[in-house]
């Protein structure tokens, strides 16, 4: 059996790496990095009871091969937010709305896109 040790990136196949990487950073704030052939940011782990992160993963935009338009998107990103109404209304101030929102036991919900259809849930706990 293969000995995985740990999950170092989500990789997202972009048809315009550069717009969707400002997306990402101008809307939610990532510190994107280029190099001459992908866009990447280092995004901190949520760690259950730790107000600092002690690891990170990688969210890595690269080129699609092939053309994603109306392609379904069977992964969805979460994102821990610290005040999800906040956030919501600084998305909102730029055209970004929440398809739908949640409230649960163990925290508050809300879906967005990205302009690619990668679906996106932020979550406040």
């Amino acid at each position: 059996m293969p000995n995985v040790i740990g999950m170092t990136a989500i990789i997202l196949y972009s048809q315009n790496p550069p717009e969707l990487a400002r997306w990402y950073s101008t809307y939610l704030g990532f510190r994107m990095e280029q190099t001459d052939e992908y866009f990447y940011a280092a995004i901190p782990l949520a760690e259950h009871g730790k107000a600092t992160p002690s690891a990170f993963i990688h969210l890595g935009i690269i080129p699609a091969k092939e053309n994603l338009a109306g392609v379904a998107r069977p992964v969805m990103l979460n994102f821990k937010v610290a005040d999800l109404d906040q956030t919501l209304l600084e998305l909102e101030s730029h055209g970004i709305a929440p398809a739908e929102r949640l409230q649960l036991g163990y925290g508050a919900f809300a879906y967005i896109k990205d302009p690619e259809g990668n679906p996106i849930e932020l979550w406040q706990e």
